[in-house]
């Protein structure tokens, strides 16, 4: 995997496909390297896909620009509504700006679209009762 993503970084990503570019940048913002997994994400020529707009959300928001953040997982929704990750992500940015409301709509979204429970809900709400507690929240992953 590193000298997939070495290729990547020293100009030689022509060679790599749309999913290895995905797979290492997501591999890279898994160890929290945001800004070295954004270059990559932003290589992918189909950047039209909910994954990948998703993917740029989170780690434009684990950079700070939380609102950047937002904008981008709206973008996924647009392309797929049913993407409840993007959900999960949309409403834990929410949080981070204190609005637990508009984090409760994309956790009810989650729950019509799961018909049941599904690890995206269960991440959301628990992250809305840490937010509500003051509790310290995990870091999930992509």
């Amino acid at each position: 995997m590193e000298q997939r993503v070495d290729a990547c970084l020293d100009g030689n990503s022509a060679a790599l496909s749309d999913d290895d570019l995905y797979l290492a940048a997501r591999d890279l913002g898994q160890e929290g390297r945001y800004a070295e997994a954004l270059k990559l994400f932003f290589r992918i020529k189909n950047q039209h896909q909910a994954k990948v707009l998703n993917s740029i959300g989170y780690s434009t928001r684990k950079l700070g620009n939380v609102d950047k953040g937002i904008d981008y997982y709206h973008q996924a929704l647009a392309v797929d509504p049913n993407y409840t990750k993007a959900r999960q992500y949309l409403g834990e940015a929410y949080l981070l700006k204190g609005d637990v409301a508009k984090a409760k709509e994309q956790l009810m979204e989650i729950a019509d679209r799961c018909g049941g429970p599904c690890d995206d809900y269960e991440l959301l709400v628990k992250a809305i009762a840490a937010h509500v507690t003051g509790e310290k929240t995990v870091d999930w992953e992509f």
